[in-house]
């Protein structure tokens, strides 16, 4: 499944896992630990007081949201999540694979904060700056 520079052919796997949920499932079976694994090395290793921003994509399917003191979602319209997609995917592949995924419903009831990312830079940028004081908020008086 990797390309002639050896990274993920994400298209290509993709392609294994369309249509047949058994075999995503497994694949996120092998994933999703390792990816838990990883956050729990970085939580450890961020030094008291910091605050840590770890994005990860499938957070409420893999479960994870219990490692972080604050889920932030940032969530776009359709269209939106459609046209920014790093992925090459055609129409159908992209609402499969949307489909098998947290809705956004599910993830802005999750989240302690949420924001429709469907205006200007300067929304998110203030959003994003309201997101952090709550977050160092949470630092405590000693920060």
């Amino acid at each position: 499944m990797l390309d002639e520079s050896g990274r993920v052919d994400r298209a290509r796997l993709a392609g294994e896992v369309r249509g047949r949920v058994d075999r995503l499932r497994w694949l996120e079976s092998l994933t999703h630990p390792r990816v838990a694994k990883r956050i729990r090395r970085q939580i450890k290793a961020a030094p008291s007081g910091t605050v840590l921003v770890v994005e990860v994509p499938l957070l409420f399917e893999a479960d994870l949201a219990g490692l972080f003191d604050m889920v932030i979602t940032i969530e776009a319209g359709e269209e939106a999540r459609r046209r920014r997609s790093v992925h090459a995917f055609d129409l159908g592949q992209f609402a499969e694979f949307e489909s098998l995924q947290a809705s956004s419903r599910r993830r802005v009831e999750g989240s302690d904060l949420a924001f429709c990312n469907d205006g200007t830079v300067d929304e998110l940028r203030r959003f994003m700056c309201e997101a952090y004081e709550r977050a160092r908020g949470l630092l405590g008086e000693d920060r």
